[in-house]
């Protein structure tokens, strides 16, 4: 219990920084679901790879604007595909997508972090 302490302490004084980022970007994209709603989007594409989801978990097909597609990413549909599968087609889904996407969001720049740090120094790699 001790060395679990003493790793844990060791962990948030090397990586103090980026916990703090992303703690931050957690919190505003947090704050921006609930002061915008779930259903918030800025009619651009994720209407149409949600509706591309959904086909996809109806019939196995890859469309984009209701036709036949080879121009959007290939697992995107396939992912959201099967969140529509396991969720349905309503609010759940939709929670369930704008979390993953938070996640995958926040995942991000620790990917960025990480890869800096093999280089550089943690302050250099937190700013980047």
């Amino acid at each position: 219990m001790q060395n679990l302490k003493k790793n844990l302490r060791e962990f948030f004084k090397d990586h103090f920084l980026i916990i703090i980022m992303i703690t931050i970007l957690a919190i505003l994209k947090i704050i921006a679901t609930v002061k915008l709603g779930v259903n918030y989007n800025i009619n651009s594409d994720d209407v149409s790879y949600m509706i591309s989801g959904h086909t996809f978990a109806k019939n196995g097909t890859i469309t984009m604007h209701g036709t036949l597609s080879a121009q959007i990413m290939p697992l995107m549909p396939i992912f959201i595909g099967l969140i529509s599968y396991i969720f349905g087609e309503k609010y759940l889904f939709v929670l369930v997508l704008k979390i993953l996407w938070g996640l995958f969001g926040l995942l991000t720049p620790i990917f960025v972090y990480k890869s800096v740090r093999m280089f550089w120094d943690s302050p250099y790699a937190a700013i980047s």
